[in-house]
């Protein structure tokens, strides 16, 4: 711990709590922790599995510079397996009775083969109806902080930059902060506030930027709790503005890149999967990661999400675009039974036009015969 015995009560806790809490979190995409101890010197620290690779929030920022390189390792259908692991690792610790309360895409890191880890547990809660973490070691206690030496979750907030986490009452990342957590509602943080962060980075994996923007911690805290955050999908239509050229009176205007999106266009289903995600009351949001992950699953296999309550029309869509080889062998089918069942008919038709014209000539020859 860089401030060693210096640091302040609460963040000592909040250092050796999230070595607590790995230690309790063993699973493929959160990070290990291999040790807990003090140092001669009376400095706590930790150790941990050597991480290589980048953080999501710096692909994103990639691919928002249009970095070919990056663009074709990261489409949106990749960005969407990352996510996923992402999601288990959160289901992992909410299984465990743990929130993690600050989730965002520079604290995902992206190995060099497939790996995908979440990060950075220093503000994670565990809810009363979980496991509980392990003690610290005999050796740590000296360096932890009384329960009575500082109020947790109770001091006041400070300033920070936007994608800074945030200490005190107000814990998270601003530009990825559920509404409870806006409003210092403690009590009110669980599980559906990580599916409310989870929904954000699904935000940012679609458009590349976050939920919320404002020009001040204020202002972003109070569009979160006024719940206003327009759809992702709202981005295919925006437009910045062109710088003027020469003899110009105005500005042009362009659409907005998303290279990594199929077609350049953000999906209809995966931006309202997104929003329920990010309904500002948690009973309107998913209740657990797994019906999250679902949706997601959905939508990658071609299936329609609950999220965007799809009609027979948008149900037949998918089912042809799912079984393309299967509808066109039986459209193909279908022409040749028509095909068929037309020269058939001709030839009938014909058949009994003729019938028509020699059966007064055959009645009378019966007649005769007769």
């Amino acid at each position: 711990m860089l401030t060693g015995p210096d640091a302040s009560p609460e963040n000592r806790h909040r250092f050796i709590q999230e070595a607590r809490v790995l230690a309790h979190l063993e699973h493929p995409n959160i990070v290990p922790i291999h040790e807990l101890g003090v140092g001669a010197d009376g400095q706590a620290y930790y150790t941990m599995k050597f991480v290589k690779g980048v953080t999501l929030h710096r692909v994103l920022d990639e691919i928002k510079t249009r970095n070919a390189e990056t663009i074709a390792k990261y489409p949106l259908s990749q960005l969407l397996t990352t996510f996923q692991k992402v999601c288990d690792a959160v289901s992992f610790a909410h299984s465990k009775g743990i929130v993690h309360r600050d989730l965002k895409p520079e604290n995902i890191m992206l190995g060099d083969f497939g790996e995908v880890l979440v990060m950075d547990w220093g503000l994670a809660k565990t809810l009363p109806s979980g496991a509980g973490i392990p003690p610290a070691p005999a050796e740590v206690s000296s360096a932890m902080p009384s329960r009575t030496e500082w109020p947790p979750d109770s001091v006041g907030a400070g300033e920070a930059t936007p994608f800074q986490t945030l200490e005190g009452r107000i814990m998270g990342t601003p530009h990825f902060m559920s509404p409870e957590q806006a409003e210092g509602r403690i009590g009110d943080i669980d599980v559906r506030t990580d599916i409310y962060t989870l929904g954000g980075i699904l935000y940012n994996l679609m458009t590349l930027s976050p939920p919320v923007s404002g020009a001040s911690l204020a202002e972003v805290l109070e569009q979160i709790s006024n719940g206003t955050i327009r759809p992702p999908s709202s981005f295919n239509q925006k437009t910045k503005p062109r710088p003027a050229g020469r003899g110009l009176a105005t500005p042009d205007t362009q659409p907005i890149a998303l290279p990594h999106c199929p077609g350049r266009h953000i999906p209809e289903a995966l931006s309202a999967v997104a929003m329920k995600a990010l309904a500002r009351e948690s009973e309107r949001r998913y209740q657990t990661v797994a019906e999250l992950q679902k949706d997601v699953a959905a939508f990658q296999g071609g299936f329609a999400t609950s999220a965007e309550q799809a009609g027979a029309w948008r149900l037949l869509t998918l089912a042809i675009k799912r079984r393309k080889m299967e509808f066109s062998l039986g459209a193909a089918a279908l022409l040749i039974i028509l095909a068929l069942v037309t020269g058939f008919m001709v030839k009938v038709t014909s058949t009994l036009a003729e019938l028509r014209r020699t059966a007064p000539a055959l009645h009378q020859q019966t007649l005769a015969l007769i």
